[in-house]
Formats: structure tokens, C-alpha cells, sequence
């Protein structure tokens, strides 16, 4: 009969402080989300892209509709069947 033993500690006191430290990129990644969407906000408040160049005018929307929006009301109808595909 073959025996096989494996003595694993190390392996999992790696582990285990390989855990502990990406635990602790939670709060990392929580700040860099929330630099980016400030920059994102700030962006759009400025009409500049990410460049720093203006955005283009925009299209002058009352030739779509007298309301100046493209149309004047807008549903969004989501069921079951259509968040399948994701």
C-alpha cells in the first residue's frame, strides 16, 4: 500500500495572509471608485472630457421635438425575460 502525506501549513498560512491583505483592498478600492466617479462628475459639469479638450455643442434638440427633449415621455420596461441575457 502507498501512503501519501502532505504537510500543508505553509501553504496555508500564506493563504491566510494572502486574505488578510486583499481584505484590506476593500476600503483601497472603495477610494479609487470613488475618485473616479468624482472625476467623471467633475467632467460632466465642466463639459470637458478626460483630455481636458471641450466637449463638441450640442445639438440643438428642438428640431426633434417642440419640448426639446427627443421624445416627451420615456418608459423603460424590464422583466425577467429580458435580463436573461445577462
Amino acid at each position: 500500500m502507498i501512503r501519501i502525506e502532505n504537510d500543508d501549513r505553509e501553504l496555508k498560512q500564506a493563504l491566510d495572509r494572502l486574505s488578510a491583505r486583499l481584505a484590506k483592498m476593500t476600503q483601497v478600492m472603495h477610494r479609487i471608485a470613488q475618485v473616479m466617479d468624482e472625476g467623471t462628475r467633475q467632467h460632466f459639469a465642466q463639459e470637458r472630457g478626460p483630455d481636458g479638450q471641450s466637449w463638441q455643442p450640442l445639438a440643438d434638440c428642438r428640431a426633434l421635438h417642440p419640448s426639446g427633449l427627443i421624445c416627451p415621455q420615456f418608459h423603460l420596461r424590464c422583466d425577467q425575460r429580458s435580463l436573461n441575457g445577462f
